[in-house]
């Protein structure tokens, strides 16, 4: 009986199995039948004026970044905070390797820090991290800063043609934005987050625009992954403005000014949209979220910041549009000497003309897009002016930004709303000149052709040399600031070299910043845990549940500087040296796991390495998970020289214990005896960030296959 049971029901999976396989191929010979039928229709209506004005962008986008066109990985973009910013995705290409779990954890940077709630990791964005996988991390920066020049050409142009602007407008607004001073003043001092959310910011507004016009599933879910790219290309500064921006500019679409009522249709789909994007991005964004608490941006403002450095007056901030000069930024006229990199953002003399047809373009139409836009420019510009300006109440009203520094970055998205405004009164100004007018009557015509069809022409001769010349002057200035350069330093190599050969498990170093510009890379090739490589934020609100916050007073085991420094520390003795380059190592380090009497850290004197218990062992199998072998004689606290972080989970001899700290370290009690203890981060948050992705992205392939 027992044997007919299970044979009938092997049976009906077996036919269940079938239908559903039979079905989905079913599913997928009519899709691909549909797709074929489609794609005859869709080359037949291809414009190929379209293709030459991409063609144009494109080709234009890689003579602007030519410099970049060495792939000598000797070479990368200007050191500064290059390495900083790129350095952690080896881990990632040692995980496509096969060689390591999913990294979450970054072992490398300070005393450690999450990877996933990292707001620097631009991992999901494969038009980034893809290249410098394929082609390695300094070669595929290249590629990458190459391929999102285009991109953000290509963005700006999209969103001015989804404006409905005329084939010169939006082809000028491609250019002058791709070239704008924003994005190359970022690569040349190694902020390649800034450079790259630059380049999808267009991209994003066009998601919106398209979701607020067409009514269509498909274009919400194009918006959702265009906004899912803008969040993933990191740092998150642009994307806090943008999204204020796009906020505003959602506002003034999705009510009816006239009836002071909502549009339900059109809040509903904007709804969606952010939800679908919310979704997207949601593997990344919920750990940072949850994690929140645990992190501080070591640059941002105090709470009770009323000075606000980096804020300029209005229309000194509005100068930096039109001044081909980086250290403009340091010029007396300006109140806090911001540097070059926060507030250069040259665009041209050109653009701002153009504003002065805004009138008659508002009175021929597009009235909501300019208000908008006008209102997203000048709420910029007063972000700018923090200290001036009502923007220091937001502040106030969301404490969270207080944690975004140089307020001068707000002018980057300013530009974007700059050349939109500019491309409405450059279509004005076409339309006055008689550029693709088809509403002029027959007498009109004749009459215009008689009278001044000649001077409107070299009118518009006139109007399209001034537009080459304003893309010639922007080409020529900011293309200055991009360019590579030797990126290694053969002392430092040969410092690594040696410090390859040490104890691998136990390589703390702090390398002064002449030298860690140069050594990040290497830093995380090999695993050397550098305490001082830092990009903004650092992990914090550790509950110090064992003896003072200075309990352990630690010290990097090794030091690297050049001679001209001056080191004198009677901690540390030279161990090498080569040229003017120097290693220190420390008289007396710490261990990275160890353990401390429960009294003696109670004390709460600083405790000193020789009143620790060095671990028997210790492993790193993966960025993600510690295992510790140690013996202690009394009841102790096993401390593992990482950060803090929320998320952290210890086992005790295979039993879960309570995750505690000691001067910021992970920590945990252990009795006397001998034990193995494993600490390992795993997040919830990722798990639940993860499936939420997941299910977002299986309802958008629906989507858009059905679409």
């Amino acid at each position: 009986m027992r044997d007919r049971i299970a044979d009938s029901t092997s049976r009906i999976s077996q036919f269940t199995m079938r239908s559903l396989i039979d079905g989905f191929n079913q599913s997928l010979k009519s899709f691909w039948q549909d797709l074929s039928k489609k794609i005859p229709a869709f080359i037949s209506k291809i414009d190929f004026i379209t293709i030459l004005e991409l063609s144009i962008i494109a080709l234009i986008g890689i003579s602007y970044s030519y410099s970049l066109a060495n792939f000598d990985p000797n070479q990368g973009l200007t050191s500064g905070e290059f390495q900083v910013h790129v350095g952690f995705m080896t881990l990632f290409a040692k995980w496509l390797g096969g060689q390591i779990p999913f990294p979450l954890w970054n072992p490398v940077m300070g005393f450690g820090r999450s990877l996933i709630a990292d707001p620097f990791v631009f991992f999901f964005n494969p038009f980034i991290s893809f290249p410098m996988i394929l082609f390695g991390i300094v070669n595929g920066t290249k590629i990458a800063v190459v391929l999102n020049f285009i991109i953000a050409g290509v963005g700006m142009w999209y969103l001015a043609r989804s404006l409905g602007m005329s084939r010169l407008t939006r082809l000028w607004c491609g250019l002058i934005y791709m070239m704008s001073g924003a994005i190359p003043s970022h690569l040349h001092v190694g902020q390649v987050q800034l450079s790259f959310s630059l380049a999808w910011l267009p991209w994003a507004v066009a998601g919106l625009i398209l979701v607020i016009r067409r009514k269509s599933t498909w274009s919400i879910a194009m918006g959702s992954i265009a906004m899912a790219l803008f969040f993933f290309s990191a740092n998150l500064y642009h994307q806090v403005y943008a999204l204020f921006c796009l906020l505003i500019i959602s506002l003034i679409f999705a009510v009816d000014w006239n009836e002071l009522q909502i549009k339900r249709e059109t809040f509903k789909r904007i709804s969606i949209l952010g939800l679908f994007s919310i979704g997207l991005i949601a593997v990344q964004f919920v750990p940072m979220a949850a994690s929140r608490a645990s992190v501080q941006n070591i640059g941002g403002f105090p709470q009770q910041e009323t000075d606000f450095e980096g804020s300029q007056l209005p229309e000194y901030a509005f100068l930096n549009y039109v001044i081909a000069d980086p250290e403009f930024s340091r010029h007396p006229i300006l109140d806090k000497l911001p540097f070059p990199q926060e507030n250069y953002r040259f665009v041209g003399i050109v653009p701002v003309l153009l504003l002065l047809f805004l009138v008659p373009a508002f009175q021929h139409g597009n009235r909501k897009e300019i208000i908008a836009f006008g209102a997203c420019f000048l709420f910029l510009l007063a972000w700018a002016a923090l200290r001036y300006t009502f923007i220091k109440q937001l502040y106030a009203f969301f404490p969270i930004l207080y944690q975004f520094r140089d307020p001068g970055r707000a002018l980057s998205v300013g530009g974007v709303f700059l050349i939109l405004l500019s491309g409405y009164g450059l279509d004005e100004l076409l339309r006055i000149l008689g550029f693709g007018r088809t509403d002029m009557t027959k007498g009109e015509s004749i009459k215009q052709s008689k009278s001044t069809r000649k001077i409107y022409r070299i009118a518009l001769i006139l109007l399209v040399a001034v537009l080459v010349f304003s893309v010639r002057r922007v080409y020529g200035v900011n293309r200055e600031l991009i360019y590579a350069e030797w990126i290694y330093q053969p002392e430092i190599e040969v410092a690594v070299e040696w410090l390859r050969a040490q104890d691998q498990n136990d390589i703390t170093i702090n390398a002064t910043h002449t030298v860690a510009d140069k050594l990040v890379l290497d830093a995380y090739e090999f695993g050397f845990r550098s305490i001082n490589f830092v990009d903004g934020w650092r992990p914090s609100g550790a509950p110090y549940n064992y003896g003072d916050i200075g309990s352990l007073p630690l010290i990097p085991r090794y030091r690297i500087d050049w001679e001209y420094e001056e080191f004198d520390e009677p901690l540390y003795e030279r161990v090498f040296s080569i040229g003017e380059l120097n290693i220190w190592e420390s008289v007396k380090p710490y261990p990275y796991a160890f353990g401390i009497s429960m009294d003696r850290l109670l004390t709460r004197e600083p405790v000193l390495p020789e009143d620790v218990i060095p671990a028997h062992n210790f492993s790193r199998a993966s960025p993600n998970k510690i295992e510790v072998d140690i013996t202690a004689a009394e009841d102790s606290i096993l401390v593992i020289t990482e950060a803090w972080f929320k998320d952290w989970k210890v086992r005790v001899d295979n039993v879960p214990a309570q995750l505690s700290s000691v001067s910021n370290f992970l920590a945990v009690p252990i009795k006397a005896g001998r034990h193995s203890v494993v600490f390992e981060y795993l997040p919830f948050s990722f798990v639940v960030g993860l499936i939420i992705s997941g299910m977002t992205i299986l309802c958008l392939f629906v989507i858009i296959v059905i679409a």
